[in-house]
C-alpha cells in the first residue's frame, strides 16, 4: 500500500475513534452523575430515618441505593478502561501517520534516548537525535529490546554479532513478521496497552523484563534460611489469636507482634528492594500476556523454520502470566507504608509474597526464560517489520559473504527521513575503489553519503532498505562528516577531524572485514595546498586496504589520484535562480555556486 493511501486510512480511522471517544466521555459523565445521585439518595434515606429515630427495619431499603452506587462504580471503571484503550489506539494511529509522513515523530511522537556515549557514526548520521533514525523506528516496549535496537543501529561500537548468518536470521524474522500485514496494527495496539497508565508523549521508562529473571527471594532465603521455616507458623499463630480475641475475649499476645516487628526490620529493606523492581510491571502483565499469546498464534519463523515461542502453548502462557499478575497485585499493597507495616507486623506479609514468587519461578522457569528471550527478539526486530509495513517499496537487501568480491551496489536509493524523496543509484563499488564526489554547495553530496550509510545500517540490522535493490557484504561502516572543536580540551576543528581520520585508518589496516568509509569534505580546516596533499595521501591509504570509499570534496585536484571514480552533483540556473535536482552524475563537476550564494544572500561584493 502506498504511503499517502495508508496515511489517509489511518487518519480516517483515528477520526472515527475520536468521535467514539467523545461519545464514551459523555457516557462517563452520565455514569458519574448517576453515581453521585445514588450515593446522595443513600445518604438522604439514612439521614431521614435516623432523624425520626425509625426502626432499623426502615434502613434496609437504603441498601438498594448503595447497590446501585456500587453498580455505577463498576460500570464507570470498566468504561473508563475502554476509553483509555481508545485513547491509546488514537495515539498509535497518529504516531504511525506521523512516521509515514516523516513529520512530528521526533517531538510529540518519538522516543528520546539518552546514551552515555555517542559513537562518531551515530553523531554524523544523527541516529539518536529527536528527529533521527532511532526515534522514527522505535516501537519497543521493553528496555532490553530498546538497548538491543540501539546496538543494531550503531554498529561501529556495538558488541552485537554482525556475522552474515545472524544478519540473515534477523532478516528472515523481520520478513516473516512483515508478511503478516493485518497483524502489525494489532501488535502496535497491544504494545500500547503495556503503557496504559502512562503519558506516552513523555519519555517514560519501558518495561524492564530482565527483572522477572531476578530471583531475589532465593538470595534472601539463603541469607536467612531460618526465616523460611518460621514465618508460616508465626503467621498462623496470629491468625488463630485474632478470632480468639474477638469472640472469646482472649488477650492478644503483644510479644508476637513485637517479634514480628523485629523480623520485619530484619528483612524490610531487602524485600522492598525486590518488590520495587516489580512496580514497573504492575498493571502491564495482562497486556504482556495478550502479546505473548498473540505472538504464539502468529507463528513467526526464522530462515531455519524455527518459530518464536516454540515448545510452549497458549494455555501455559496464560496460566503462567495470570499467576504472575495475581502476585503483582499483592505486591502493590506494599506501596502504602502504613498498610505495609500493619500486614507485616501481623502476618509477615512480605515473606508470604516472596515465597509465592519463588514457587512461581520454580514452576515456570523454563517457560519464563523462553518467553522473555523470544519476546525480546520480537520486540527489537518489530520496528523493522513495521518499517516494511509502512513502506512496501523498501527492499530486503542481499547480504553477501565477508569474502565476497562483489562490493556494494544499489538502485533507487533515497534517504528515509526526507519527505521529499529523490532516488539515486549506487553503482558497484568494489574493495579498493574510491568514489570522489564533487559538486556545488547544497547539491546533495552529504545527503547521498548519509543515504548509503543509513541504508547499510538498516541492511546489517536485518531490516529493509530504502531502495529498489541493495546488496552489500558484511562490513564495518565508518564516517567523518560532523567533527567538532572542543574548547575545554583545546582541540580545534582541524585537529578533531585529523584524530577521527586517524581512528578510521587504524581500524581499516590489516582488517579481516571489508570497510565502507564515507568522508565528507575532509580536511577543509587547513590551507588549500596542504589539504590537497593530505587528502591525496588519505585516498591512497584507503585504496591499499579492504575499503569501499566514497569521498566528497570541492578540491578538484583529487581527481588526479590514480583510478579514482568520478561522480558529481550540480545545480541549474533557471530564471536567474539556482535549482537542484539532487541527481548524481558521471564525471567531474564543471560548475560552482559559492559566489552566486553570496550574492543571493545580499553580499554583492567586488570579486575581481
Amino acid at each position: 500500500m502506498k504511503p499517502p493511501i495508508l496515511i489517509d486510512r489511518l487518519s480516517r480511522r483515528a477520526g472515527k475513534l475520536k468521535r467514539f471517544y467523545d461519545r464514551v466521555s459523555i457516557l462517563l459523565f452520565k455514569l458519574s452523575l448517576f453515581r453521585l445521585i445514588s450515593f446522595c439518595a443513600f445518604v438522604l434515606w439514612i439521614s431521614v430515618f435516623y432523624y425520626f429515630h425509625s426502626s432499623v427495619f426502615y434502613y434496609f431499603p437504603s441498601l438498594v441505593f448503595l447497590l446501585i452506587f456500587f453498580f455505577f462504580i463498576g460500570r464507570y471503571k470498566k468504561i473508563l478502561s475502554t476509553r483509555e484503550k481508545i485513547r491509546l489506539w488514537i495515539f498509535v494511529l497518529e504516531r504511525e501517520s506521523a512516521r509515514i509522513g516523516i513529520k512530528g515523530f521526533g517531538k510529540k511522537f518519538g522516543t528520546k534516548v539518552v546514551l552515555e556515549k555517542i559513537s562518531p557514526l551515530a553523531r554524523d548520521l544523527d541516529l539518536f537525535r529527536e528527529t533521527g533514525l532511532f526515534p522514527w523506528l522505535d516501537t519497543t516496549f521493553t528496555s532490553t529490546a530498546e538497548r538491543r535496537l540501539i546496538s543494531l543501529l550503531d554498529p561501529e561500537d556495538s558488541s552485537t554479532d554482525f556475522k552474515r548468518e545472524n544478519i540473515l536470521l534477523r532478516q528472515s524474522i523481520v520478513r516473516s513478521i512483515s508478511e503478516k500485514e493485518l497483524a502489525i496494527p494489532k501488535i502496535l495496539r497491544l504494545s500500547s496497552y503495556l503503557r496504559e497508565n502512562r503519558d506516552l508523549s513523555l519519555n517514560q521508562e519501558k518495561m524492564e523484563m530482565k527483572l522477572i529473571h531476578n530471583d531475589g527471594a532465593s538470595e534472601l532465603w539463603k541469607r536467612y534460611p531460618w526465616l523460611k521455616r518460621i514465618y508460616r507458623p508465626v503467621a498462623i499463630l496470629v491468625l488463630a489469636f485474632i478470632p480468639a480475641n474477638v469472640f472469646l475475649g482472649a488477650p492478644f499476645p503483644a510479644s508476637v507482634l513485637f517479634l514480628n516487628l523485629i523480623l520485619f526490620g530484619l528483612y524490610r529493606s531487602r524485600s522492598l528492594e525486590i518488590f520495587r523492581q516489580y512496580y514497573s510491571l504492575s498493571g502491564s502483565i495482562e497486556g504482556l500476556q495478550k502479546i505473548l499469546i498473540y505472538l504464539k498464534g502468529l507463528n513467526v519463523r526464522d530462515k531455519n523454520g524455527k518459530s518464536l515461542l516454540r515448545g510452549t502453548s497458549k494455555e501455559e502462557l496464560k496460566s503462567a502470566y495470570e499467576g504472575l499478575d495475581r502476585i503483582l497485585k499483592r505486591v502493590a499493597l506494599t506501596e502504602a507504608p502504613l498498610l505495609h507495616l500493619i500486614l507485616n507486623s501481623l502476618f509477615l506479609y512480605d515473606l508470604w509474597i516472596l515465597g509465592k514468587i519463588s514457587k512461581w519461578k520454580e514452576k515456570h522457569s523454563a517457560l519464563l526464560e523462553k518467553s522473555i528471550d523470544d519476546l525480546t527478539v520480537f520486540d527489537s526486530l518489530f520496528p523493522f517489520a513495521n518499517l516494511k509495513w509502512m513502506f512496501s517499496d523498501y527492499c530486503f537487501p542481499e547480504i553477501l559473504s565477508e569474502n565476497s568480491k562483489e562490493g556494494i551496489s544499489g538502485e533507487d536509493l533515497f534517504h528515509p527521513l526526507l519527505s521529499f524523496r529523490v532516488s539515486n543509484p549506487l553503482d558497484q563499488v568494489l574493495e579498493g575503489n574510491i568514489v570522489l564526489i564533487t559538486g556545488s554547495n547544497m547539491s546533495g553530496k552529504t545527503t547521498y553519503l548519509r543515504t548509503i550509510a543509513v541504508s547499510s545500517i538498516l541492511a546489517l540490522a536485518g531490516g529493509p532498505a530504502p531502495a529498489s535493490r541493495f546488496s552489500l557484504p558484511v562490513l564495518k561502516i565508518h564516517t567523518s562528516m560532523r567533527n567538532e572543536d572542543n574548547l575545554e580540551e583545546g582541540i580545534s576543528f582541524f585537529y578533531a577531524e585529523v584524530r577521527r581520520l586517524s581512528e578510521i585508518v587504524k581500524k581499516i589496516q590489516n582488517s579481516d572485514l571489508p570497510h565502507l568509509v564515507l568522508l565528507d569534505e575532509i580536511l577543509k580546516g587547513t590551507n588549500t595546498r596542504e589539504r590537497s596533499l593530505a587528502c591525496k595521501g588519505i585516498l591512497k591509504e584507503l585504496k591499499k586496504n579492504r575499503v569501499m570509499g566514497l569521498v566528497t570534496s570541492h578540491d578538484l585536484e583529487l581527481a588526479k589520484v590514480e583510478d579514482v571514480i568520478l561522480k558529481h552533483f550540480q545545480e541549474e540556473i533557471i530564471n536567474g535562480s539556482m535549482c537542484f535536482d539532487y541527481k548524481i552524475r558521471e564525471g567531474l563537476v564543471q560548475t560552482s555556486n559559492a559566489l552566486r550564494i553570496l550574492v543571493q544572500e545580499g553580499l554583492d561584493l567586488d570579486f575581481t
